[in-house]
């Protein structure tokens, strides 16, 4: 989609501007970036913890406003430091790939300029500004303490790093790095060159046809062929990871998506390979003998290694670490906190106090009440003396109600004390937060238990379910951010669903990969409903895994080969 040309904006910009475009400001660039990154020394791992609902529902709209953003950006530098050395800017535009926008600007003209490293300069400038943005993004994650800045923060940074790498750096793709390399060696035409060198190693050697290698120049042919043949695979494994990954993401509308990408890079190319050797079998050029074994040939060889390369891919779904059995610890009676007697991670015993809160008007009930039953019992004492029999008897029966009362006001005094119900490790990451506020009778706090002896609470679909009625051996589990695996036992899974969470710390808007109908509500429920399933982890695991921390859990064994995989996939898909 052409936009018009944007040379006259660009122009009032560098000339108000210009110094952002220079190299200087691009050798500062540089030292942004890695003084970002040097302040991330030790909290990478922290870091990648926003990413664990990336693929969530949630993240797209944020994600995708930060791509715009960033092609913007990239654009425009490209366009600013072509301008500032001289150059004109004649169209810029979208560009859409399986409906994903790529902006676009038209900074030809850098190719007259007589130096090289200005043509580097004006290549390399979108992705110099995206890694400054990126070097940005982490400082405001650093300073910031406001969970949805940090999460925004991660999501440029993220988007503006992976767009950069997989496609503007990578020479293989006519973007940027592609540009560069041509520069730095000086090989004009090293993508059309390769690609005819590439389709000549096809026609000869795949298809068996008389063709001529085609005309290279003569400096550098061997990097020429070189370029070619990557090129050519990484253009085929691209388009399969697009088509396959649009048809996963997006569902429905992704098959749609996916069904378009293999009618344009597959399906129209192969219709073209079929008409040309069409023509050449026509010109009697072409044996189909030696065409069909070629092609059974290579077929075969597939064959054989899909199913012999084994693969470790499997399903994973959500699961948050548990005590097992573990010991809620929960507000009985409604009041203000007004003392923290443990922190977060303290072993405690049994009946140890916890929290100690403050409800003024439940202790006036309660020293009202008393002083109502006293004078009700001195009444009664008062009748007995007198031999008034009804009215002691009346006298006693109002004594017993308030007796009953009090005792229930003095339950309820005594349990503004929160104690401990039984022994173990403390897990309330926000318990030092509680300190004057206000909990409502039920408020569950956190949770105590033992360090060896743990649980996951794993939600599953009802999709997940169905794969596992038949499903005998242990679950595969595996910790994100972790290297390790190890297979656990399921030890009990729940006959109903419900839209209500394992854990709030699943749902998406608290960092997890679910998503929730409404992050206003006051309890938030699950866009569908879900089961649980309880998986028991051995000792030495459980010593490993704090409690709520989130993990993964791999369902099922993988199967042993791609072959396999696929064919599961395909009918489970085709089930589902």
């Amino acid at each position: 989609v052409r936009l018009g040309s944007p040379d006259r904006m660009v122009k009032s910009l560098v000339r108000y501007f210009g110094w952002a475009f220079g190299a200087v400001a691009f050798a500062m660039y540089g030292l942004l970036f890695i003084v970002a990154v040097g302040v991330m020394t030790g909290r990478w791992e922290e870091f990648l913890f926003y990413y664990e609902n990336l693929f969530s529902a949630e993240r797209a709209p944020a994600i995708l406003c930060a791509w715009c953003g960033l092609k913007l950006i990239h654009e425009l530098f490209h366009a600013g430091v072509c301008r500032r050395y001289g150059g004109e800017v004649s169209e810029a535009g979208l560009a859409f790939i399986l409906f994903m926008p790529l902006a676009y600007v038209n900074v030809t003209s850098s190719w007259r300029f007589s130096s090289r490293w200005k043509r580097l300069h004006v290549t390399l400038a979108g992705i110099v500004a995206e890694a400054s943005v990126a070097a940005a993004a982490l400082l405001i994650w650093n300073i910031s303490e406001i969970a949805t800045i940090r999460q925004i923060a991660s999501d440029v940074f993220l988007t503006a790093t992976v767009s950069s790498l997989l496609f503007n750096l990578n020479p293989l793709l006519r973007f940027d790095g592609y540009f560069a390399l041509a520069d730095l060696t000086g090989v004009d035409n090293l993508y059309a060159l390769g690609k005819r060198y590439s389709c000549y190693i096809g026609s000869r050697y795949i298809l068996g046809l008389d063709v001529f290698p085609p005309v290279l120049p003569t400096a550098r042919p061997g990097w020429i062929k070189m370029y070619g043949i990557a090129a050519a695979i990484y253009r085929t494994l691209t388009v399969a990871g697009l088509v396959i990954g649009a048809a996963a993401m997006f569902e429905g509308a992704g098959v749609l998506i996916a069904a378009g990408g293999l009618f344009a890079f597959v399906i129209l190319p192969l219709a073209q390979l079929v008409m040309r050797l069409y023509r050449v079998w026509q010109a009697g050029q072409l044996s189909v003998t030696r065409l069909a074994f070629r092609l059974l040939s290579i077929a075969g060889f597939l064959t054989v290694l899909l199913i012999s390369l084994p693969v470790t891919i499997s399903r994973t779904v959500p699961a948050i670490v548990q005590y097992d059995p573990p010991g809620i610890l929960r507000a009985q009676s409604a009041g203000f906190v007004d003392r923290i007697l443990v922190q977060n991670g303290e072993f405690v015993v049994a009946e140890q106090p916890i929290l100690v809160l403050r409800n003024s008007d439940l202790v006036l009930a309660r020293d009202r009440k008393r002083t109502e039953l006293a004078q009700t019992e001195q009444a009664m004492l008062k009748a007995r003396w007198l031999g008034d029999s009804a009215e002691t008897k009346q006298l006693e029966s109002t004594a017993r109600a308030l007796a009953e009362q009090l005792t229930e006001l003095e339950r309820d005094v005594n349990q503004l004390t929160i104690v401990a119900p039984q022994p173990g490790r403390v897990s309330a990451r926000r318990i030092s937060d509680l300190c004057g506020t206000y909990l409502k009778a039920g408020t569950e706090i956190g949770v105590i238990g033992v360090e060896d002896q743990k649980r996951l609470k794993v939600s599953l679909s009802q999709r997940d379910i169905a794969g596992l009625e038949d499903v005998e051996h242990p679950i595969r589990v595996r910790v994100i951010g972790g290297s390790e695996t190890w297979d656990a036992s399921v030890q009990r899974i729940e006959t109903r669903a419900s839209t209500t969470p394992a854990d709030p710390a699943l749902l998406a808007i608290n960092g997890g990969t679910l998503p929730s109908l409404s992050a206003a509500a006051e309890t938030p429920e699950l866009a569908a409903p879900r089961v649980n399933a309880l998986v028991r982890l051995d000792p030495a695991h459980a010593r490993q895994l704090p409690c709520g921390k989130r993990v993964s859990v791999a369902l099922g064994i993988a199967p042993p080969s791609l072959a396999e995989a696929a064919i599961d996939g395909l009918r489970e898909y085709l089930a589902w």
